[in-house]
């Protein structure tokens, strides 16, 4: 009788080592397929905000009114890729387009902990269920 109980066991431990493997191979591979869409994402990104670089660049003019308005980030202000790179987020929490007018960091010092609190109260009164409406 401990012959068998020794052989199931044994199986029992063999199986779920044989299990802890495959998921741990199933986790690894997909990590590895969310880096490298990730990095297509990011590489897409890069490449429009490129594009969007060159057809901001002003035409030589004459009159300064007329030029066309490029965006450059203020010092307070996110750079044009992290505004992409949130853009991509939020939309792919919401599941829909988004336009990020835009945004800014806040500075440290400015930012009272009564502030904070309000900011979070306001922010979690918001409906952010997502409708799968179409």
């Amino acid at each position: 009788m401990s012959s068998a109980v020794i052989d199931l066991s044994m199986t029992f431990f063999l199986l779920a080592g044989l299990v802890a493997i495959a998921w741990a191979v199933v986790f690894i591979n997909t990590r590895r397929r969310m880096q490298a869409e990730i990095e297509q994402l990011r590489s897409m990104i890069y490449e429009h905000m490129g594009k969007e670089r060159d057809a901001a660049k002003p035409a030589p003019t004459s009159s300064v009114a007329s030029s066309p308005v490029t965006l450059q980030a203020a010092p307070e202000e996110l750079s044009q890729e992290t505004l992409a790179v949130i853009a991509a987020a939020v939309a792919a929490y919401l599941g829909k387009t988004v336009r990020v007018r835009g945004a800014r960091r806040l500075p440290q010092e400015e930012v009272s902990t009564w502030a904070q609190q309000g900011r979070v109260y306001i922010q979690a009164s918001h409906n952010l269920e997502i409708s799968h409406h179409a």
